[in-house]
């Protein structure tokens, strides 16, 4: 990775998901009671979603204002995301795909 890949990355999206990002990948510690586990399970669900719905938008506005370059890290996370969420094989990915293309 060169220090151009890398400030695509933040540039493009990196700054804006970066704070959702990292309470998604914090470890959860202890969770003793199914009611805990439940909680952090839904917890996880929707900060993919809301990493899905920023990454998704980002991606679009930056492909609207001509940055293609710049929307390809947006793009591979809403995928990333998309794929998580819903699975390889559900129209829900279709957008995701979309701003690959």
């Amino acid at each position: 990775c060169t220090q151009q890949h890398l400030e695509t990355d933040w540039i493009g999206i990196h700054e804006r998901i970066c704070k959702p990002l990292r309470r998604l990948r914090k470890s959860p510690g202890f969770l003793g009671s199914e009611d805990e586990r439940r909680a952090r399970a839904a917890e996880e669900h929707a900060l993919k979603e809301e990493l899905l719905a920023i990454s998704r938008r980002t991606g679009h506005k930056l492909l609207f204002e001509g940055k293609n370059e710049l929307a390809m890290p947006a793009a591979l996370h809403s995928l990333r995301f998309a794929i998580d969420l819903f699975g390889a094989n559900n129209i829900e990915v279709v957008p995701s795909y979309l701003l690959l293309g």
